[in-house]
């Protein structure tokens, strides 16, 4: 019968298969082995790794790299939510042009695609136009006012470059310039005269900003720390000689102290505190950071005032006495005498003097040079 047949033929196959699998032979000449488990991947020791699951982890994790300087480095796709090769393309390019940093010192980022068992992956090649030491020197701050200090420490040392990363930065070139500017100006003994600098701004997304301040100082650097010590001494001296339990006194003492070695000049020369103490020649620009650094050293608080004086640019001084303010204009003091220019009202210095009057503190205090003296 037809079933009967079958039913032998299968018991005659199971038999030879088995006498086959006990004698060793097989009914192929190849060997196989099982595989239970993939081989864990095994990341290069010389790369960093990173695991990311969508665009902004890749774009982190590639920002990493170069804010680490990493020439080489790799990632891990994990359950990634995107296309890959498009995202990957597209960071790899936009990083280039939307991040400060790295339009600052990354040529180019390559990537090749590899398969990692179950997941993708990608090896990064990064390149730099600037050299590890030169990245190692960048500064990151929050905001641009920030940067004064930077600026200050940076000309106190004669630095010649200075970049920075500033997160939040509403300022162009200019701007960055004049508050460059101001770190000197609030400490003048820190340079014997201002520095010329020149800016590069390299700009990211949103408020992002890279700023490169190049600092030329005009002589040696040794020659410049002599000097500059020169200075320290002589305002040292004239703190000394100034020293009174009144403020206002202390002023005075170091108003004529002052105007009694240094020779005004209307000019562009002569614009230091080392003109007015040591070459004792000096400008109104020169007059106004010597008074500006000698109330530093006495701890009176002092602005130095950029305005005008018959329509000519011009420099002078606000100094704070208690609660009140008053103008003091060295040059005036030279010129004219000492009352001319001493513990002056913004209504009496506005008949020849003009400035911007929202930018510095409003100057009404009840003291004047006759009432100093006197007492």
């Amino acid at each position: 019968m037809p079933t009967q047949f079958l039913r032998r033929m299968t018991a005659l196959l199971s038999l030879v298969l088995a006498v086959s699998l006990l004698s060793g032979c097989g009914l192929y000449d190849k060997e196989y082995s099982v595989v239970e488990q993939y081989p864990v991947a095994v990341n290069d020791s010389n790369k960093d790794s990173s695991t990311v699951h969508n665009y902004f982890e890749m774009e982190a994790a590639i920002l990493n790299l170069v804010h680490q300087r990493q020439e080489q480095g790799s990632i891990v796709f994990d359950n990634y939510e995107g296309d890959i090769s498009t995202d990957l393309k597209n960071a790899c390019w936009g990083l280039r042009t939307r991040d400060a940093f790295c339009v600052y010192c990354v040529s180019g980022i390559q990537y090749e695609m590899n398969h990692i068992v179950s997941h993708e992956g990608a090896d990064l090649t990064i390149s730099y136009t600037r050299s590890p030491e030169e990245m190692e020197q960048i500064k990151t701050i929050s905001f641009s006012t920030d940067l004064t200090s930077y600026a200050e420490h940076a000309i106190d040392s004669y630095v010649d470059r200075l970049v920075v990363l500033i997160k939040n930065c509403s300022l162009d070139e200019d701007g960055i310039r004049e508050l460059v500017d101001s770190a000197y100006e609030e400490n003048p003994v820190i340079a014997l005269a201002a520095p010329m600098i020149q800016v590069k701004m390299f700009s990211g997304s949103g408020l992002q900003r890279l700023v490169e301040v190049e600092f030329s100082y005009g002589d040696d650097t040794q020659d410049l720390q002599q000097k500059k010590q020169e200075v320290i001494d002589k305002i040292g001296e004239i703190t000394e000689q100034s020293a009174d339990d009144f403020t206002e006194k202390s002023l005075l003492k170091a108003v004529n102290i002052i105007t009694s070695q240094c020779q005004y000049r209307d000019e562009y020369v002569g614009n230091s505190v080392y003109s007015c103490l040591v070459t004792k020649e000096a400008n109104s620009q020169g007059l106004a950071l010597t008074l500006k650094s000698i109330c530093n050293a006495m701890d009176i608080p002092c602005e130095t005032v950029n305005g005008f004086y018959n329509q000519k640019e011009h420099y002078w001084n606000i100094v704070q006495i208690g609660s009140d303010y008053y103008h003091i204009d060295l040059s005036q003091c030279i010129q004219q005498g000492t009352e001319s220019g001493f513990l002056r009202s913004d209504e009496e210095m506005w008949n020849d003097h003009r400035w911007d009057t929202s930018a510095y503190s409003r100057c009404s205090g009840p003291l004047t040079y006759q009432e100093v003296v006197k007492n």
